[in-house]
């Protein structure tokens, strides 16, 4: 009796599992998903439009669904010497030559180390060091980057102080003609209503 609720649990365990691997996202997708969260933007894995048939999504496909999810984005090829100017930049994809991918967080150009993340693993793993060694077995130079954008339309910028004072300093010449325009109508109706009174 206990062989059979083992048996049963086993089963039970392999469905779930293969259940999960079928609900996991691709790692480029996933890896792309990752890289946005840093920038505060949640990209939705369900309006990536791929190629069909294709096993792994291409980098100008990656590229334009995060431009349309508001971002900048573009997709390069790189040399190993290059990785290692990303000290203190947000993260980018590293696109794998194995369709797969991982996030780039940070390099040490004093160790010649990148530090890696893997895609599925939860933002507060300590991403992996690796050297050029390693990398170059498993990456031809692909790099996905990504930002928000820096620039914003003024229809889409939240409504605040900082906004009033951009507007503000936007349009100040014609405040101060406002302004000014204003004081002489009010100094005028005060000398015309001073002037009328016996």
């Amino acid at each position: 009796m206990h062989t059979g609720a083992a048996a049963n649990a086993a089963a039970d365990i392999e469905q779930a599992a293969a259940a999960e691997n079928a609900e996991r996202l691709h790692p480029r997708l996933q890896a792309v998903i990752q890289a946005g969260r840093h920038y505060g933007i949640e990209l939705d894995p369900n309006e990536f439009r791929g190629t069909p048939g294709e096993n792994a999504p291409s980098p100008g496909e990656l590229s334009l669904w995060v431009r349309s999810a508001g971002m900048w984005a573009r997709a390069v090829r790189i040399r190993w010497r290059y990785l290692l100017r990303f000290q203190d930049t947000g993260p980018a994809v590293l696109l794998f030559t194995d369709g797969t991918a991982g996030v780039l967080t940070g390099a040490d150009p004093m160790q010649r180390i990148v530090y890696l993340r893997d895609p599925y693993a939860p933002t507060t793993t300590a991403p992996v060091a690796v050297d050029e060694l390693r990398v170059a077995a498993i990456w031809a130079g692909e790099v996905l980057l990504l930002r928000a954008n820096r620039g914003q339309a003024a229809t889409d910028m939240p409504f605040n102080l900082r906004w009033l004072t951009q507007l503000v300093m936007t349009e100040r010449r014609t405040l101060r003609d406002i302004a000014l325009a204003s004081l002489t109508i009010s100094r005028e109706q005060f000398c015309s209503n001073s002037v009328a009174v016996p």
